[in-house]
């Protein structure tokens, strides 16, 4: 229980400390950029960026205790670069219906997402010259994420293309994310994360019902409606993932201290799946039709949302303990 409670100690420092401050600075630099021409950022793009940035904040975490040291300064504001840079290139993807070379192609300032795209892709071309493996899977998860514009379309996609499409997208912009940091990986270590990323796109897709729903989003869980479903395919994940994690060729201690921290994420979709389940009943589907926004809601800030958390991550890393 005391590596689980440090995790999550860890966790909240990464997120509400060290991350807010990098973050309010990178939105000093953004609106600098964006003063130029006649723009300024939103609130509704602080928020995406900063959820984004979070996240990124988040797997710098995990995988440099993996390797057993911090993120140099560098790496820290690649990582922040590319926090940013995610729900950019997403939204103005998915609002046009374009793929990301078309995207490119645009090369327009006519709006602040415009600007914000040309000005973070060309920090992030500036920093990953000569890095191999980060231009690599930069053009993997953008493909992926060209594939994922399938999910708004009205043909219906069949489980084993939006396990695919979910997958891939998750998988490769989470491999991304890790090569960020400059050690190259261990073997095993990419396909172990990019099942972890797997399981990040579906806790997403779980987390995001009522919103996907409503935007005619296919996903395996709108798609499905069935959490029992779900549920197996989280196990499915977790038990891989955590079958290859524990055994790569790193120092024992550094994995479990990084598998904690993952944990500590991963088991915020086995509170919200009881939640769901519960709401589910014994319907073959959930009726999400019927649901307002906040009945689809899983607040995990509560006090309780956090104590079982907590108790999840514990019960998790006690399943699969070597």
């Amino acid at each position: 229980m005391l590596r689980t409670f440090v995790a999550f100690v860890k966790l909240a420092q990464v997120i509400l400390i060290s991350n807010k401050l990098k973050t309010n600075k990178l939105f000093s630099e953004l609106n600098q950029e964006l003063s130029k021409f006649g723009f300024e950022l939103s609130e509704a793009q602080r928020k995406r960026i900063f959820f984004y940035t979070a996240q990124s904040a988040i797997t710098n975490h995990w995988f440099s205790q993996l390797r057993g040291f911090k993120p140099t300064a560098s790496e820290a504001k690649n990582a922040i670069y590319l926090g940013a840079f995610t729900p950019i290139a997403d939204d103005l993807m998915d609002g046009q219906n374009i793929t990301f070379e078309a995207l490119l192609a645009q090369k327009k300032t006519d709006t602040s997402d415009a600007v914000l795209f040309a000005y973070l892709y060309d920090k992030l071309q500036a920093s990953f010259i000569g890095n191999p493996q980060f231009e690599s899977y930069f053009v993997k998860a953008h493909e992926a994420q060209n594939e994922s514009l399938k999910q708004l379309c009205k043909t219906k996609l069949t489980t084993d293309q939006l396990k695919l499409i979910s997958y891939n997208k998750g998988g490769f912009y989470t491999l991304l994310y890790r090569m960020v940091l400059s050690n190259k990986p261990v073997p095993n270590e990419e396909e172990a994360i990019y099942t972890l990323g797997a399981i990040m796109q579906l806790l997403n897709d779980l987390f995001d019902m009522h919103k996907d729903y409503h935007n005619k989003s296919q996903t395996l869980v709108t798609s499905t409606a069935d959490l029992a479903f779900v549920k197996s395919q989280l196990e499915e994940l977790e038990h891989k993932f955590i079958s290859l994690y524990q055994n790569l060729d790193y120092p024992k201690s550094h994995i479990q201290n990084s598998l904690s921290s993952i944990m500590a994420i991963v088991t915020r979709g086995h509170v919200a799946l009881i939640y769901y389940q519960k709401l589910q009943g014994t319907k073959e589907k959930l009726p999400i039709e019927n649901y307002e926004r906040k009945d689809l809601i899983v607040d995990m800030e509560k006090p309780k949302n956090i104590w079982r958390n907590l108790i999840a991550c514990k019960n998790a890393l006690h399943k699969y303990r070597n």
